[in-house]
């Protein structure tokens, strides 16, 4: 289920995460006896294909401007049909 609105459902986790980064993670190594502080980071984040249209504001893959590199090829539909398809060849009339 997609959330209604994603920065709110985003936001705790980078709020903590954000929080984690400025104070650091206190972890404990039993097997040394030893307190150290981790300084984790986000390196990238990552979906799957409708996931990540999602998350960059992108209309997705039915959409008429389906491709995620703004290459410009627009889709193509039947007279009516809610669904865009991807045209990758010029057809003869």
């Amino acid at each position: 289920n997609k959330p209604k609105n994603l920065d709110s459902f985003l936001f705790p986790g980078f709020h903590h995460l954000a929080a984690i980064q400025r104070e650091g993670l206190k972890l404990w190594d039993a097997s040394r006896n030893i307190l150290y502080t981790s300084n984790p980071f986000l390196f990238f984040a990552t979906a799957d294909g409708p996931g990540l249209a999602y998350l960059n504001d992108f209309v997705g893959h039915h959409g008429k401007n389906g491709c995620r590199l703004y290459c410009g090829l627009k889709g193509r539909h039947k007279e009516g049909g809610p669904h865009y398809y991807l045209r990758t060849r010029i057809l003869s009339r």
